[in-house]
């Protein structure tokens, strides 16, 4: 009789906890990790427990004890270290303690190792169809770079995946789920960012782990991606590339998360699934130090800015190491105050090479009479800044019309082809806009809406069509068009059994971003899109 245990992954929500990516000198992380075993009445003639172990990497170096009974330690397929633990049948209630002293400095990363045939194929969690190919070629664009390739896609899965759930959950949704309802924890935003990884030919494979956010210790997965003959951390859920903070504590790594299961078995007439398993962790972050690898200069507006005008924060970044890095970026703006622009950037620097990142953000309404003082908060790999700048209601104004549009998801399912459109007002004012959705014969109209800073999200679902389909979607704002062209292609449909509810959709570049420029013309079944259009207007 075998049971498999999932490993349960506390995944944290950063909306509410400080960024971690400001340790990045040597840490120690002192950890226990109870598994609680509950018979419930049940009597098993024999009851074996598998865990896994930590083992050590280029980046951290591993001391293990336990006071538990003897225990056999084997290695897995996937180079994972198990541990054997021979329960005694008759005790109703037993613990396993597993304790790790961990020394952690991924500044020394050197991910070795070969490549797994799966790490590029779909899997339980891991599921590859045309519209996760379609998404991961529209959001690398024209994009060479394969270290630049995964930055974009892990920024991606940060910034348009919303954190849901409790964390502690044996319910985990696939790749397909999570890019269709855009939620999910760290594990499923583990898994997305794998599926378009593989899906433009890179491996990537799932890590759990145990992580720290400066306030508390969790379970935690993540991901390793094959470049350039090395592997390389990535971490989509804290926006973190290459080289992670030193918090991350590797344990046990897969396909997806259905390979770091812990395993529970047993022989006897009883039932195993009456058996519980459950596990604790406690953990501390020791001996840590902090240095910066990058250099950061933020600069803000010079003079005071008028109510509800529309700034822009700038920061530049130099990578001081001989080494290709990305760093975090995270911007935290004052009460009041809007942010147009995504608050986390995750930013690509080759070895002492620099680069400038904008924010745009809108001041609140002032009143006459006052001088107000903001404060802006930048933090990075390593550190943070602050920087200042001084707001008065008789000060000049600036306003801007933007918007953009992110990439469609198309997806299918028994009946319909469904279209998910996402809008966001990147202005400081408010959007009347059309959209038309089209698909052969088949029309849909919708009128929006969309204060400064907001987003939406727009469905539109047709039948599907019963031969090769052009079809668009047009929004309109200011007379404009702005076209996002796709194509269905019926008669070269393959499918898998992970792409049973999947028609492949031809992929094209369907990022916009808005500047004042004019919407270029259609070709016959490609569309060439040259216009980006931005109104802007000032006064006083």
């Amino acid at each position: 009789m075998l049971k498999n245990l999932i490993l349960l992954l506390l995944c944290l929500n950063l909306s509410q906890a400080l960024n971690p990516f400001t340790v990045i000198g040597p840490s120690q992380v002192n950890a226990n990790i109870s598994y609680n075993i509950n018979l419930n009445g049940q009597q098993p003639t024999s009851l074996l427990l598998k865990i896994f172990g930590f083992y050590n990497t280029t980046a951290q170096n591993i001391l293990m004890t336990t006071s538990n009974p003897p225990y056999t330690s084997t290695i897995d397929s996937n180079g994972n270290t198990l541990l054997s633990f021979q329960l005694n049948p008759t005790q109703q209630i037993q613990t396993i303690n597993l304790n790790i002293q961990a020394n952690i400095n991924y500044l020394k990363w050197i991910g070795f190792g070969g490549v797994n045939p799966e790490f590029l194929q779909s899997s339980t969690y891991v599921i590859l169809n045309p519209e996760t190919t379609q998404t991961a070629l529209q959001i690398i664009g024209n994009v060479t770079n394969p270290f630049e390739k995964i930055i974009l896609l892990t920024s991606w899965v940060h910034n348009n995946i919303k954190y849901q759930g409790a964390g502690l959950s044996t319910v985990i949704m696939n790749s397909s789920w999570v890019l269709q309802n855009r939620v999910g924890k760290c594990s499923e935003f583990t898994h997305l960012f794998i599926a378009l990884a593989r899906s433009i030919g890179v491996p990537a494979k799932f890590i759990a782990g145990l992580v720290f956010n400066g306030n508390s210790w969790a379970l935690h997965a993540w991901a390793e991606v094959y470049i350039n003959n090395q592997w390389y951390p990535v971490d989509p859920t804290f926006d973190e590339a290459l080289i992670l903070d030193n918090t991350h504590v590797e344990m046990a790594e897969g396909v997806d998360q259905s390979a770091v299961n812990n395993i529970l078995t047993g022989t006897g007439n009883f039932d195993l699934n009456s058996v519980t398993l459950t596990s604790n962790l406690n953990a501390t972050l020791e001996n840590f130090s902090n240095f910066s690898v990058i250099s950061v200069k933020i600069q803000t507006p010079n003079q005071p800015v008028g109510s509800n005008s529309f700034e822009t924060i700038k920061a530049t970044v130099k990578n001081n190491l001989n080494q290709a890095i990305a760093t975090p970026l995270f911007i935290s703006v004052p009460e009041g105050v809007t942010l147009l622009s995504p608050a986390d950037q995750l930013v690509y620097l080759p070895p002492f090479e620099s680069q400038t990142i904008t924010w745009n953000i809108l001041t609140p309404q002032m009143k006459n009479n006052y001088l107000y003082n903001y404060t802006i908060n930048v933090n990075y790999l390593g550190g943070y800044q602050e920087a200042f700048f001084e707001g008065d209601n008789q000060a000049k104004i600036k306003t801007v019309e933007g918007f953009q549009l992110s990439p469609l998801i198309i997806y299918q399912n028994d009946t319909n082809l469904n279209l998910i459109s996402t809008i966001s007002n990147t202005g400081s004012e408010t959007l009347n806009l059309t959209q038309i959705a089209v698909l052969g014969s088949q029309n849909l109209n919708n009128q929006l809406s969309l204060n400064p800073g907001s987003q939406t999200q727009q469905h539109y679902s047709f039948t599907i069509p019963n031969s090769n389909e052009n079809g668009s979607l047009i929004t309109i704002w200011n007379g404009t068009n702005y076209t996002q062209n796709f194509y269905i292609n019926i008669q070269q449909s393959t499918r898998t059994p992970q792409q049973e509810n999947s028609t492949p959709v031809q992929p094209q570049q369907l990022v916009f971003n808005l500047n004042p420029l004019l919407i270029g013309l259609t070709a016959t079944f490609l569309f060439l899109i040259v216009l980006l259009i931005l109104k802007k207007i000032t006064r006083s």
